[in-house]
């Protein structure tokens, strides 16, 4: 029942359900409400649901949520996680280094990966026995080199879970560890059913009575199949046909990756798009790593400034407009297919749009970014491992943990019956809002200085990111409710002051050197940015603004001071067409106020004084222009004298 009505965040809903939770003398819900609630995209009521859970000792006992655990600890490293979370996600060995010292270590293996094939019964009777944990037993064979999980041990890790979705969490874990599943059709179809979420296939394949090794013969199958169906075993041939629907999923999603990789290496376009429309026909996903591979072949010799561009050997195409709209094909298709798009790669699109004038594409590409990190449907949004947040050093870490006030052992447990959703600002949750959703500052130095800058930030005492590298998926989910504002989220690290400042920029002057829109001289109404001429850039970032993203006033303002007083400098590359009416002052505070939908400047004089203060530093740059220009305009005055 808690299922079924849990993802309906309506006051009432939430109130009677947590009523009849505190009533009710049976827990152990934790592992089933909160990834039903992470998945669906509302992680605020998840963590509402968690501290109830906490303060009633409710704690997870399986993978299940380690998702929701590792965004917490990541994007709220102020909440303080209980020491069965901690065990729960596989983070309690990464706090207690991050408490001890600034850098982290993984346990060393006693064997090297080329050795890691132990005893499948052995493996399988350390994962079933009941006298320890599943978390135990498979920290203890990774730490004594297992690297590969055969059939007995799967069916075991899967006995011991309760369905499909805990059973692919687990398997999760394993790719995290850099364990593999075993080649076996077995190891295949299990793994088929539990990312499915086939419950019950999964239940009668790891309760029927046919040797694992009897699958990997196609021949055994069908004569099973057929003296199943003969003898009316309906349940059997159920499963069985269950197997070869698994066997064909897991086949052609292979062979479509194949041909995939194929394209890859020999560097033909249309073979990779003929797989690709082939997935997308059958909705089979890309792996991400045949995704990073497509990614890094189409970017290859593509750079921020569209006049540094190198053609390198044996590219897909042969001029810069190609490669880019290549390269914007191939990032949104696997956008779409579910793979996690680093974003120095939406980075340099957006660059190389902005740079080339291609305002209408631009425009285009930022609403999609919005509405693929916004999803109408909710849920989760992939996110590239090297864009998960940064944490601080070890000691830093441990400091602000020590100084976050009030856990969740001591947020109203003596209160149990007062516990209610308006209770659900709560104090560790509000604390790292206050510090993290707020506007963001204007002098955000870490953004300004290069867009390029957080990709090589150090990457000491980042627990998130040293317990990723060992991933063989490169990707991290974040929620669908998480909001645009917060510094960490993709994309506000993406729109950042540095991008905001060159956004304008580009509007400025890829606009000058064209004739002025007809639009905007004559007050006509058009769709597109186009519409606001030099002031394009800043509708640009309006639209955005609306949508939830957040731009920083005092940056738009700056930059559209700079750009008006350079263009105003004698000599400055502009339309012919463009007369001193055109860049009148008062002309330009009209036609970016309306851009930007409400006024920027305080008023006309306060504008113009902000101009004079840049022409100091104009002079400095281009003096020789201005010494041009004065003596042009003294010239007739000294001839008169």
């Amino acid at each position: 029942m808690f299922l079924t009505f849990v993802v309906d965040p309506s006051l009432e809903m939430q109130d009677t359900l947590r009523s009849l939770y505190i009533l009710n003398t049976e827990r152990g819900l934790y592992d089933h409400i909160i990834p039903v609630l992470f998945s669906s995209g509302q992680s605020k009521l998840a963590r509402t649901w968690r501290k109830t859970f906490i303060i009633f000792k409710d704690f997870p006992t399986t993978a299940k949520s380690s998702r929701f655990l590792t965004f917490l600890a990541s994007y709220y490293p102020f909440v303080v996680l209980a020491d069965e979370e901690l065990s729960a996600a596989r983070l309690r060995r990464l706090y207690l280094k991050c408490g001890e010292n600034d850098e982290i270590t993984r346990p060393v293996a006693a064997h090297d990966a080329s050795t890691g094939q132990y005893s499948d019964s052995l493996v399988a009777k350390w994962i079933a026995s009941l006298w320890t944990s599943v978390e135990f037993a498979i920290s203890l064979a990774h730490k004594l080199g297992l690297r590969v999980i055969g059939p007995r041990s799967l069916q075991s890790l899967a006995f011991r879970e309760l369905d499909a979705q805990g059973f692919a969490a687990r398997i999760a874990q394993l790719e995290k560890m850099g364990i593999k599943i075993a080649p076996q059709t077995y190891c295949k179809v299990l793994v088929v059913f539990a990312k499915h979420g086939k419950d019950d296939l999964l239940a009668d394949l790891v309760n029927c009575d046919i040797h694992p090794d009897e699958f990997d013969k196609g021949e055994t199958r069908r004569m099973l199949l057929t003296a199943s169906a003969r003898e009316r075993d309906w349940k059997r041939t159920r499963l069985l046909q269950g197997v070869e629907w698994a066997i064909g999923t897991e086949s052609s999603s292979r062979r479509l990756d194949a041909l995939l990789r194929s394209g890859l290496i020999e560097r033909k376009a249309g073979k990779i798009r003929d797989a690709l429309d082939r997935m997308d026909a059958l909705g089979h996903s890309v792996t991400q790593d045949s995704a990073s591979q497509l990614l890094r072949c189409t970017f290859d010799g593509l750079s921020s400034h569209p006049t540094e561009w190198t053609r390198p050997s044996e590219a897909f195409d042969t001029d810069l407009g190609s490669v880019l709209n290549s390269a914007i094909d191939f990032t949104r298709r696997l956008a779409c297919r579910n793979a996690a798009i680093p974003l120095r790669y939406w980075r340099l699109i957006i660059y190389n749009l902005g740079r080339l004038g291609r305002f209408d594409e631009l425009e285009q590409i930022c609403l999609e970014l919005v509405q693929l990190y916004m999803p109408a449907s909710g849920g989760l949004i992939p996110v590239h491992r090297e864009d998960w947040p940064q944490q601080a050093s070890g000691k830093t870490a441990a400091w602000d943990r020590r100084m976050a006030v009030r856990t969740e052992y001591d947020s109203g447990a003596d209160n149990v019956a007062g516990i209610r959703m308006k209770y659900d600002s709560n104090r560790d949750d509000s604390m790292v809002e206050g510090w993290t959703n707020g506007p963001c500052p204007a002098d955000d130095e870490r953004n300004s200085l290069n867009p390029d800058s957080e990709l090589k930030r150090a990457r000491r005492g980042d627990f998130a990111a040293q317990a990723a590298e060992s991933q063989s998926d490169e990707r991290e989910y974040i929620p669908s409710d998480l909001p645009f504002t917060y510094r960490e989220h993709p994309v506000q690290k993406l729109f950042d002051p540095y991008l905001q400042r060159s956004v304008v920029r580009w509007g400025f002057d890829q606009t000058l050197t064209t004739r002025p829109s007809a639009p905007a001289v004559m007050e006509m109404s058009t769709s597109g940015i186009r519409e606001f001429d030099v002031a394009c850039g800043v509708r640009l970032l309006a639209i955005l603004r609306n949508q939830g993203v957040c731009i920083d006033t005092h940056i738009v303002r700056t930059a559209v001071i700079s750009r008006i007083a350079l263009g105003q400098v004698p000599g400055r590359r502009k339309d012919r067409s463009r007369d001193e009416n055109e860049m009148a002052e008062e002309h330009l505070k009209h036609l970016v106020e309306k851009a930007w939908g409400s006024a920027i400047f305080p008023s006309l004089a306060e504008m113009r004084r902000d101009l004079q203060r840049q022409e100091p530093k104009l002079w400095s740059r281009y003096p020789r222009l201005f010494g041009k220009s004065y003596d042009r305009r003294n010239k007739p005055r000294s001839d008169a004298g």
